[in-house]
């Protein structure tokens, strides 16, 4: 795979063990609208948990035409630092809560509250929780299309305030990977080879479709690089 980026990511230095040049992915980050109906993602995506003490928000990590779902999880520790956890099962979700809830108890500026331990193993928001990290949704062909990059996220981010009644779903294209620990889903080969298994099978070679390969590219594939036979010192 020829992989154009002015940034790097985890899976990238995979790239030295061999360049197949009929597969090329310029990752460059974009966004785009999809519609809500058509991603059939979890419709309360946008509804996050929020306080003075935690911060906890839902997002799809869109990755060779599946969405894995993940929640990002902040809180500050006794030492009044931030702490953030990438959830992508509920397993790591509930040792985060469980993270929380000791950082909470040693607060010194919470002492006069006894019990503010974020929530029970038998609550509804536990079980709510426990069936989102169980959907992986496979996306449409056309979403597939009209996303045209292996990567995306969908999510919240920042202080994003818009309703979760709207019809529409930003898609961030082309997001850092390493960034939010995706590379506790997908190992490094596996990701570079899906990826690049994606790009061709699927996206037709090219990501985004019909990507202009630059001239010195192009003059490298075909032998004319500084060592072609045209810049080649003669030997006498």
């Amino acid at each position: 795979m020829l992989l154009l980026s002015k940034t790097k990511d985890y899976y990238d230095h995979l790239v030295s063990q061999g360049v197949d040049k009929s597969v090329v992915y310029k990752r460059s980050q974009g966004e785009l609208e999809l519609s809500k109906d058509s991603l059939s993602l979890d419709i309360n995506l946008r509804v996050g948990l929020r306080n003075r003490e935690f911060t906890s928000l839902r997002y799809y990590v869109y990755f060779c035409g599946k969405f894995y779902p993940g929640v990002l999880f902040s809180f500050d520790d006794k030492d009044c630092q931030k702490v953030i956890r990438y959830c992508y099962t509920f397993d790591d979700y509930k040792s985060a809560i469980a993270e929380f809830n000791d950082a909470l108890k040693r607060s010194v500026t919470l002492k006069k509250k006894e019990d503010r331990s974020l929530w029970s193993d038998e609550s509804l928001f536990y079980h709510f929780m426990f069936e989102f990290f169980k959907k992986t949704v496979d996306a449409s062909v056309e979403n597939i299309h009209k996303i045209s990059t292996p990567i995306g996220y969908v999510g919240v981010r920042g202080n994003e305030r818009r309703s979760f009644l709207d019809d529409k779903l930003n898609v961030l294209t082309d997001i850092n990977l390493k960034e939010i620990e995706f590379y506790r889903v997908k190992d490094t080969y596996t990701a570079f080879t899906e990826i690049s298994q994606f790009i061709s099978g699927v996206l037709g070679g090219n990501s985004p479709a019909l990507v202009e390969v630059e001239d010195k590219y192009k003059i490298s594939a075909h032998g004319f690089d500084k060592q072609s036979f045209r810049t080649r010192k003669k030997v006498k």
